[in-house]
C-alpha cells in the first residue's frame, strides 16, 4: 500500500502507464502530477501547473512502452499536451473567450484524434497535430451538471459518451449520428471505458452515480456472465 500525496485539493482523475511505472493525478488545485510508479517516492517527478482551474481529466500517452505525452483537459476550457521529451507544452482552447467548462478528452489508438466533452453538451472531435476541429456529435446525451467521461472504441471507429440521463450514447464521429444507446442506469453514466483489445471492441464498461457498474458486451460470448 503507497500514498502519493501533494495535491492541494481533491483530485479529480487519474492515469497509469502500461508497465506502471509512471502515475498521473490531476486535481481541483489545477495541477497534473506525475509519479514514479517503481520507487513509490511521495515527491512527484514533475508538476505541470499551466491550467487555470480544475484538472478534469488525464491521460498518459507512450510509444514502445515509453511515456511521451500527457494530455489534460481542465475546467478553464483548454486541452494542453505536455511533449515530454521535448519539455514543451501545446494549449488548444475550446472556450474561445467563452466560459465553456472540459470534463474529458480522449485519443484514438494511433494518437491522430482527439475527442474532447464539454459541460455544455458538445463532443469536439479535432486533429491533434493542427489542432483543426473536424466535427461535433451533439444531442443525443444530456450535459451541463457533471463531469461526464468520453472514450473511443478500440477499432477507432466510435465515441462512447455518458449522460446525465444514465443512458450511455455511442456516436459515429464522421458524421455526427448517434449508432447505439445503452440503457439500465437510473442515474449519470459519469464514467465510461472502452475495451483495448481490437477483437473487443464492442465491450463498454459504464459507471453511474446509482453506485452501478455495466459491462455492454454487444453479444460477445466472453462477457456473457456480465450481463
Amino acid at each position: 500500500k503507497r500514498r502519493f500525496q501533494g495535491h492541494t485539493g481533491r483530485i479529480n482523475t487519474v492515469a497509469c502507464s502500461s508497465g506502471g511505472d509512471v502515475y498521473a493525478s490531476g486535481s481541483y488545485d489545477g495541477t497534473v502530477r506525475l509519479w514514479d510508479g517503481r520507487s513509490g517516492s511521495q515527491t512527484p517527478i514533475q508538476i505541470l501547473s499551466d491550467a487555470t482551474d480544475s484538472i478534469s481529466s488525464v491521460k498518459i500517452l507512450q510509444e514502445q512502452g515509453a511515456v511521451v505525452e500527457i494530455l489534460s483537459a481542465s475546467i478553464d476550457g483548454c486541452v494542453r499536451t505536455y511533449d515530454i521529451r521535448r519539455g514543451m507544452v501545446n494549449c488548444d482552447n475550446f472556450g474561445n473567450g467563452k466560459d465553456i467548462a472540459l470534463t474529458c478528452v480522449s485519443n484514438t489508438s494511433d494518437k491522430s484524434l482527439c475527442a474532447v466533452s464539454c459541460l455544455n453538451g458538445a463532443v469536439h472531435i479535432t486533429e491533434r497535430s493542427t489542432g483543426a476541429l473536424l466535427n461535433t456529435c451533439f444531442g443525443g446525451h444530456t450535459a451541463g451538471r457533471y463531469s461526464l467521461e468520453c472514450s473511443f472504441t478500440s477499432n477507432d471507429k466510435h465515441i462512447v459518451q455518458g449522460s446525465e440521463n444514465g443512458i450511455t450514447i455511442i456516436y459515429d464521429y464522421v458524421t455526427g449520428d448517434i449508432v447505439q444507446s445503452l440503457e439500465g442506469q437510473r442515474r449519470a453514466t459519469c464514467t465510461v471505458a472502452c475495451h483495448p483489445h481490437l477483437n473487443d471492441s464492442s465491450v463498454v464498461i459504464t459507471g453511474s452515480y446509482d453506485g452501478t457498474a455495466i459491462v455492454w458486451s454487444n453479444g460477445n460470448p466472453k462477457y456473457s456472465s456480465f450481463q
